[in-house]
Formats: structure tokens, C-alpha cells, sequence
């Protein structure tokens, strides 16, 4: 009766270099989440935030009467017209469709450059044409323009890490402030507080929606990716 011989190969764990770093860059970001140095991220996302409430506000049909990011991390977009209900719903979630769309597209260099440039001319334009304050103008121009210099001095993979950083401080901020603002604040002014004088329902239900939302979309995208 002949004999089998089972052999067990070894082979060493290859490291994606991209999921370390996304570790990396995470444990970072929480560790430093409160130092002044995020201080600039968190206001990137505010921007997104409100940029958000901007496009919601010219997809159904409005005009934005005033955009505005504080060095507070609060901000508001006046507008006039649009829908109510999808304007105010979309700064949360439209935030983090924004993170989201980074990470995805840091993958790839060329789509990193193209993203970068694209984020540079918007914040160039709405701060520009529509800044309600100098603040806001001020940030915008600088921020676009430190992305600019950005584009054409630093290496692939500083971009496409930078990019991934902005990803990860949307995804970080995004659930979080949805939790303080709407959940364990729900008191407070906040999106889901005018959506429910709005349009009914409780602050509190708008808020768990988002925030549910927002971690499904987190998990589908780093599991996808």
C-alpha cells in the first residue's frame, strides 16, 4: 500500500504597504485628534461639510446667499430655494461621500493629481464668490493654494498619502460629530434639529439614521477596498 506524504509549505505573509499605512495613519490621527496640529483637517471637513449644503442647495434648483467656515470648526451656507429636506441632509453624508471618494481615488496617482486639483479650484470659487467672511475667504485661498504648490512639487506618494489623510480625518470627524451633535446633544441647533422642526420627526431619529449610515458606508468602503 503506497504511503502519501503531506507537505506543508511555508510562505511568508507579503505586508500591504497601503493597509499599514492607512493603520498608521489612523492611530495618528486619533492620538493627535485634539492637538492643534488636526486642527486644519477638521476645518477641511467642516468646509466639505458646508460645500455639501452648497451643492445640495444648486442641484435642486437654489442659490447660496452666504458660505461660511469659523476658526471654531462651525460653519453655515445661507440659501434660498432647493429643496429643504436634501439640503439638509446633505452636509453630514455629503461630507463623507467627499472622504469616502479620497480614499478611493488616492489609490491611483493620476486621480489623486486630478482630485487635488479639483478640490483647489472649488475652494478657489465658492471662497471667492461666495465667502461670507474673512475668515473663510482666507482659509479657502490658502488651503487651495498650498494644495496647488502640493501638485507641483511633492512626489506621487506624498500626494496620494495626503489625500488619504484628508480621507481619514472625514471618516474619523464625520460619525463623530454626528454622534455629539445630533445624539448626546440633540438639544442643540443642528441639521437634524431644523430637519425635524422641518419637516417632522425627532432630531434624535434623523441623527441615528445619518450616523448608521455613515458607518455602513465607512465599512463597505475599506472592506471594497
Amino acid at each position: 500500500m503506497a504511503s502519501a506524504a503531506v507537505v506543508f509549505v511555508y510562505r511568508p505573509m507579503q505586508i500591504n504597504r497601503r493597509r499599514l499605512l492607512l493603520i498608521a495613519a489612523t492611530l495618528l490621527l486619533v492620538l493627535l485628534w485634539q492637538s492643534p496640529i488636526i486642527a486644519p483637517l477638521k476645518l477641511l471637513v467642516v468646509f466639505l461639510h458646508e460645500l455639501s449644503h452648497a451643492l445640495a442647495t444648486w442641484l435642486t434648483g437654489g442659490r447660496v446667499v452666504e458660505f461660511v467656515v469659523s476658526g471654531n470648526q462651525s460653519g453655515h451656507v445661507i440659501s434660498a430655494g432647493g429643496s429643504r429636506f436634501i439640503i439638509l441632509s446633505a452636509g453630514y453624508l455629503g461630507s463623507l461621500l467627499f472622504g469616502l471618494l479620497f480614499y478611493r481615488l488616492s489609490r491611483n496617482p493620476r486621480l489623486t493629481d486630478i482630485c487635488l486639483a479639483v478640490l483647489a479650484l472649488t475652494m478657489l470659487v465658492v471662497g471667492i464668490g461666495y465667502a461670507g467672511s474673512g475668515y473663510t475667504l482666507l482659509f479657502a485661498v490658502v488651503v487651495a493654494a498650498l494644495l496647488l504648490l502640493l501638485l507641483k512639487y511633492a512626489n506621487a506618494i506624498s500626494k496620494q498619502a495626503l489625500l488619504m489623510l484628508f480621507a481619514l480625518a472625514t471618516m474619523i470627524y464625520v460619525p463623530m460629530d454626528i454622534f455629539l451633535d445630533t445624539l448626546l446633544h440633540s438639544g442643540v441647533l443642528s441639521d437634524a434639529r431644523m430637519l425635524a422642526n422641518d419637516i417632522g420627526g425627532a432630531t434624535i431619529l434623523w441623527g441615528s439614521l445619518w450616523f448608521i449610515s455613515s458607518l455602513y458606508l465607512i465599512y463597505e468602503t475599506l472592506r471594497k477596498a
